[in-house]
């Protein structure tokens, strides 16, 4: 059944997620669709009206056999759109690499992590299976909005088929540093996968702050705070922009719950049977991160604590004890501060407060698991063996889910709310207690929070009790100090957080998360290759073969550009050939314009009979001379003993970077620091706060600084790379003109060459060249096609093979099989030292570089 469908009127919001809103239940006669209730469900009902009714990608929730698929998707709504698994699936899908590989990992438990091939293997075909219901479901310009770890590859398998598509993707659990990601074999994939997204969202800056170092550290990719620049496996480049949006309770459900005549009755039962007693309440999933086991030992210390203090209190006084009847809104404490001269204190010990525990069951088919279920069952054994009196049982635990209105019930109900997780990615459970808190409603008991510090909602929830979760003195006194709060307090307290997170529900958080989607995605970040920056086409290619007429300019860079950085030191060999047979043509006028020194570009290349420039135009030799020159005798560089000294105290400061002077520059670098110790992220924030204080200190001086890949640099403001181009031009004639380099010191050139050139850029930062290739490795083989050609448009054997192996670089984009006379082929008249810029509109390249330092 296909599911393409015309371009609608305005984009279509797609919700790709491991599971539909419903399950399927599967009979011998029919087929039954329960609906399931969520976070994400309700968030989406509220979205706002410009994005329509969400269609629904996901598994039904059940294994389903091919010959009954039809029939299932005649029971589902028309915007659920079911992605069929196997049983076999769904065991090495979702029990295994999902919540038995990634799970403990995200949550920075490996120790309960296994990693079996079989299990990625499967991950990786349905996440196929999902991109693919994907493309075939949304028209052009849609919006996809794909969610957690279940389905980390999906935004990049769609953004490659459907660069058009306006891709997200939301993390609803934690990521751990980089130090445990990476034990996981496919480290580096899943984050690839999630940077095809054109906007990720994580619930906390520190998990943002712990992805961007892995993007840093694993895949070596240049970011900033927010964006990283990213190249696909097609060539394809797109920033994707990072952000943090912490999700929110379901006020409206919840406040909902409240309204009916079941949820007034819950709360007058509950509040009769607790009468007289402190209610503290834990809602959980039963799974290891949720410190279950080191709730309830804190827990146990508590009691512990209180039956030592009673015991103080009644060898102090035998005729006296504490009161044990809790306060009324504060009317109990001013009595008996009337009659008696002080307020009342009571003890709250396992006499007169219960420990409510609501665990929900959770993947009880993994080994894990059941062990967590069995040391709870064991501890609250121990706990109530202990504690418990005929009068009261300190630890009540439900295992199973309640409904809504008993829920909220409870939470209105509950003098305090324990939450205390090992780590959590948000936990709403917390948010949903507070927004139950109804000043209005008599019989609503004001509460406390006592909140692990590893729990997402930490961050927001400024009026919790913080704790740690591991430290079961803290938390039992934490108890202590929540429960002997005044009335008047607690109200104090939860007003507060109340009226935040109210404002700040599941509604608005989808709201805001789409919103930011709708800015972030402008036709200029996007640069596929049927649009954008197009691939370096093969009329390129024929324009410089040794049959067209006339001499031909091949301007190049070396780092990043001709050799990848890795090989900084030197050029390599394979370069130093490429450039010696380029040279060799006699129709190719061959030049090298690099940042590096005149010594380094004498002694690897010097012996070529080509042009070169060195530290970025600084010095030039133009073929056929012997000397170097200056290209500009005004220049100065007095301003680098004004500079120097910031510069060195950086580098002695930061373990493993280096300072670099040469005759025009002085350049701080920090490639080399160690990644794995967290060297290289302490430097890229230093290095950012370097450029910025040198920014400040030269600034009535003749200097430009740079922050790029690995490094800053403080250089003459009046030597840059177009300087040369247009120097060039005015000494030769050329009937072509080609032109590459890679960063924000090449865009100079681009802007200077002639109308008509052949500008290439290396890599996917935004540009104003022509044309994009990948790597240096794709520019090689290109130059390598180029010295294959004897005639425009003739095939040698070794061409053909050049050109199958560029078009499986570059499947999925422009064929390099294509006939040479394609766009761009058309040179015209000789390029006689023109000196004019490429585009009119396009003549400031530094506006489309949004990273340079300059401009920030």
């Amino acid at each position: 059944v296909s599911l393409t469908k015309s371009p609608p009127a305005m984009p279509q919001l797609y919700i790709v997620a491991n599971r539909l809103p419903v399950t399927l239940t599967l009979g011998e006669g029919e087929i039954t669709a329960v609906p399931s209730s969520g976070g994400l469900v309700s968030a989406m009902k509220g979205v706002g009206n410009e994005y329509g009714t969400p269609t629904w990608i996901g598994w039904p929730g059940t294994g389903v056999p091919s010959e009954r698929h039809q029939e299932c998707r005649d029971q589902l709504p028309e915007n659920y759109i079911p992605v069929f698994l196997t049983k076999e699936e769904v065991e090495h899908f979702y029990t295994g690499y999902s919540n038995s590989s990634l799970w403990p990992i995200l949550h920075s438990m490996s120790t309960y992590a296994r990693i079996k091939s079989c299990w990625l293997e499967t991950y990786k075909m349905i996440n196929k299976r999902f991109a693919d219901m994907v493309v075939a479901s949304t028209g052009e310009g849609d919006m996809v909005w794909v969610h957690d770890y279940h389905l980390f590859l999906v935004p990049q398998l769609v953004k490659e088929a459907r660069p058009d598509l306006k891709v997200a993707f939301f993390l609803h659990t934690p990521f751990p540093p980089v130090e445990i990601w990476r034990i996981l074999p496919s480290a580096d994939q899943l984050i690839r996968g999630a940077l095809g997204s054109d906007l990720i969202g994580f619930h906390t800056q520190n998990y943002q702050r712990q992805f961007r170092s892995c993007v840093q550290r694993l895949l070596g990719l240049e970011t900033t705070l927010r964006w990283v620049n990213v190249t696909t496996s097609l060539g394809m480049g797109h920033r994707a922009h990072m952000e943090t949006f912490p999700i929110g309770a379901n006020v409206a459900d919840l406040h909902s719950a409240m309204q009916g005549d079941e949820f007034q009755q819950y709360l007058s039962a509950y509040t009769k049977q607790f009468e007289g007693k402190a209610l503290v309440l834990s809602v959980e999933r039963l799974d290891y991160s949720k410190g279950l086991p080191q709730r309830l030992k804190s827990i146990h210390q508590y009691l512990h604590n209180a039956r030592a203090e009673l015991k103080r209190l009644e060898e102090e006084d035998p005729n006296s004890r504490p009161p044990a009847i809790p306060e009324k809104h504060g009317v109990w404490s001013r009595l008996t501060k009337r009659f008696f001269g002080k307020p009342e204190k009571p003890v709250w010990s396992a006499e007169n407060t219960v420990f409510l525990f609501i665990t929900i069951p959770s993947r009880l088919d993994v080994d894990e698991y059941r062990a967590i279920e069995e040391e709870v069952h064991k501890q609250m054994s121990i706990t109530n063996g202990e504690f418990s009196t005929p009068f009261n049982v300190p630890l009540v635990y439900i295992h199973r889910a309640v409904s809504p209105p008993e829920l909220v019930a409870l939470y209105s109900r509950a003098d305090m709310c324990l939450v205390t997780p090992l780590v959590d990615g948000m936990n709403l459970v917390a948010k949903e207690y507070v927004a139950c808190k109804d000043p209005d409603n008599r019989n609503s008991v004001p509460g406390t929070v006592v909140l692990s510090t590893f729990a997402g909602a930490a961050a927001e929830m400024f009026d919790a009790l913080l704790v740690n979760p591991y430290d079961y003195d803290e938390v039992a006194e934490a108890i202590r100090e929540g429960l002997e709060l005044t009335m008047e307090k607690r109200q104090q307290l939860t007003t507060k957080m109340r009226e935040f997170l109210c404002a700040n529900d599941a509604v608005a958080w989808a709201n805001k998360f789409l919103g930011t989607l709708n800015t972030v995605t402008p036709p200029t970040d996007v640069l596929p290759r049927s649009g954008g920056v197009p691939p370096l086409a093969p009329a390129v290619a024929g324009r410089l073969a040794a049959g067209s007429p006339g001499v031909k300019a091949v301007v190049l860079n070396l780092d990043d550009t001709l050799q990848e950085a890795e090989a900084a030191g030197e050029v390599l060999p394979e370069v130093v050939d490429l450039l010696s047979r380029l040279a060799g043509r006699e129709d190719l006028y061959v030049m090298l314009i690099s940042g590096r020194t005149q010594q380094f570009l004498h002694q690897y290349l010097g012996h070529i009979p080509m042009a070169l420039a060195a530290e970025h135009g600084y010095k030039v030799k133009y073929r056929g001379q012997a000397e170097w020159h200056l290209l500009d005798p005004l220049v100065t560089t007095e301003w680098i003993d004004d500079v120097r000294p910031m510069m060195q105290m950086y580098r002695d400061f930061i373990p493993g970077s280096t300072l670099e002077e040469k005759e025009s520059a002085i350049v701080f670098q920090y490639g080399q620091c160690d990644a794995d110790s967290g060297e290289s992220d302490f430097a890229y924030y230093r290095g950012r706060e370097l450029a910025h204080a040198l920014l400040q200190s030269v600034a009535s001086l003749p200097v430009r600084v740079t922050h790029a890949r690995f490094l800053v640099e403080c250089a003459s403001s009046n030597v840059d790379k177009g300087c040369v181009v247009s120097d060039l031009l005015r000494r030769e004639t050329f009937s072509d003109f080609f032109v590459v380099g890679d960063d924000v010191a090449d865009e100079p050139m681009f802007q200077r060459a002639p109308p008509g050139a052949a500008t290439v850029k290396v890599g996917v930062s935004p540009t104003i060249a022509r044309y994009r290739v990948s790597c240096p490795a794709e520019l090689r083989e290109f130059l390598e096609l180029v010295l294959s050609m004897k005639e425009e448009g003739q095939e040698t054997p070794r061409t053909v093979r050049l050109l199958e192996a560029l078009n499986h670089r570059q499947q999925g984009g422009e064929s390099f099989q294509t006939a040479y006379g394609g766009e761009g082929h058309s040179r015209g008249a000789s390029m006689k030292k023109s000196t004019s810029k490429s585009d009119p509109a396009q003549a400031d390249p530094l506006d489309f570089l949004g990273e340079s330092e300059e401009r920030e």
